[in-house]
């Protein structure tokens, strides 16, 4: 990711609109009890979300779509948190509009339905209204509004991509790889392969993380793409209960970057976890200390380290 666009944890919340606590409660999803451990997945079929991913977004070139649709740049992260309440109706608003049970529509009525035009400017206007529901944290939303131009615009990079990167926030891994693949097809692109590596270690296909870990390594489209990739690396092997190969996977990056990015944070935060996995506390407090003095504020930062004090 660019410099200039923010994918931490640690970003300031905007304050929610009126539109989006409304849709809150029907697209967000409760945030499941956070489970110890490196990385968002630790076998197949987790959801994306642990107590670590802030620490490891990744790149999203969902912002470049957005960005040569409209000109704008949204600030869109990969795996987005939740509030814990997030969707929970008040006490006091239980009891009020209950869901009415609808009769299934019949084939006519089916059929009656409005199907997308192949329309160039309200394909446009469906990929920037998706990009930005994604941005919010709407997938469901943002499916709703991509997934019936795919038949139609088959070959629009950005729709794949798009499609993806919603797929893989809603944790349907096949779907999502499906998508990216194509992606990667279409364009010859790597930017999203951090994203792939991480849906092929959700389906336990490791052999797969490490020949995306490969083509990635030898291309080197990006530090900080290639840093995402690292981690994600890490975290397949760390998956599979080696630890010491994780370790070293992350401390071969290069050393005393001359500017600390987001994207550094990130890795020193995933190198200190195994650290601390593997039972080398002093390691492990040394390079939280390291990320507190540059953003005391990361992540959980805090609190891991006065655990480890």
């Amino acid at each position: 990711m660019k410099d200039g666009r923010s994918d931490a944890g640690h970003s300031k919340k905007r304050p929610q609109r009126a539109d989006d606590a409304r849709r809150g409660s029907r697209d967000r999803r409760p945030e499941p009890t956070p489970e110890p451990g490196f990385g968002p997945f630790r076998g197949a079929g987790r959801p994306p979300r642990r107590r670590d991913d802030e620490a490891r977004t990744v790149r999203s070139a969902a912002e470049d779509a957005v960005a040569r649709a409209s000109g704008e740049r949204p600030a869109l992260r990969i795996v987005k948190g939740t509030g814990k309440d997030a969707g929970a109706p008040k006490a006091k608003d239980a009891g009020r509009n209950k869901p009415v049970k609808r009769a299934a529509p019949n084939k006519s009525t089916a059929a009656q339905r409005p199907k997308p035009v192949r329309d160039g400017s309200r394909f446009q206007e469906a990929l920037i209204r998706g990009a930005r529901a994604l941005d919010r944290g709407y997938e469901n939303e943002a499916l709703r509004m991509l997934r019936p131009y795919r038949e139609l615009f088959p070959e629009s990079a950005e729709l794949r991509e798009l499609l993806g990167l919603t797929y893989y926030r809603l944790g349907k891994w096949a779907a999502a790889q499906k998508e990216l693949e194509t992606f990667v097809a279409l364009t010859d692109s790597m930017d999203q392969h951090p994203v792939l590596m991480d849906v092929a270690r959700a389906l336990g296909r490791y052999k797969r993380v490490e020949q995306l870990w490969e083509e990635l390594r030898a291309v080197s489209p990006g530090a900080e793409i290639v840093t995402e990739g690292r981690i994600v690396a890490a975290g397949a092997l760390a998956d599979q209960g080696k630890l010491e190969q994780a370790i070293k996977v992350l401390e071969r990056a290069p050393a005393g970057p001359k500017r600390i990015l987001p994207h550094h944070l990130r890795l020193w935060y995933a190198l200190a976890d195994l650290h601390e996995r593997a039972g080398d506390i002093p390691a492990a407090r040394a390079l939280f200390r390291k990320i507190s003095a540059q953003d005391p504020s990361f992540v959980d930062v805090a609190e891991r380290l006065a655990a480890l004090s």
